[in-house]
């Protein structure tokens, strides 16, 4: 959660980008009460083709109106950093016990978990007043 109000914090947009399905997505997404944060959750019943096929991520591109230049995408799966990287996008894959780091090498950045996610953006993400 301090991830995520960091990012509030800092006014960025976020979505939820995932191979589940909805019903679970929103679920776990509701049971750790954060679901409030995210402007929108696309899932496998959104799309027409699953990750590693960039498809989920174009759609949250033209979703949010942005560029894959001014987004980051945060993964734990091999899949997921395949689908990113085919999208252009810059992609940062947390650390899990169930994926080895040979799936997940392709991505751009590497974190031990989503509370490194602040320190690694810091330097990439202008403070709010400055925008």
């Amino acid at each position: 959660r301090r991830s995520l109000r960091w990012l509030h914090d800092r006014r960025l947009r976020l979505a939820v980008a995932t191979a589940s399905d909805r019903a679970c997505a929103e679920d776990v997404l509701a049971r750790h009460g954060v679901r409030d944060a995210f402007e929108f959750v696309l899932t496998r019943e959104s799309v027409g083709h699953l990750k590693p096929d960039p498809e989920v991520y174009e759609l949250s591109l033209d979703r949010l109106g942005l560029n894959a230049h001014e987004v980051a995408v945060v993964e734990d799966s091999g899949h997921g950093v395949r689908a990113a990287r085919a999208a252009d996008l810059f992609c940062i894959a947390v650390k899990t016990p169930w994926v080895a780091h040979s799936e997940v090498a392709q991505a751009d950045a590497h974190i031990e978990s989503l509370e490194a996610l602040p320190a690694l953006l810091e330097a990439f993400v202008k403070p709010p007043c400055a925008r």
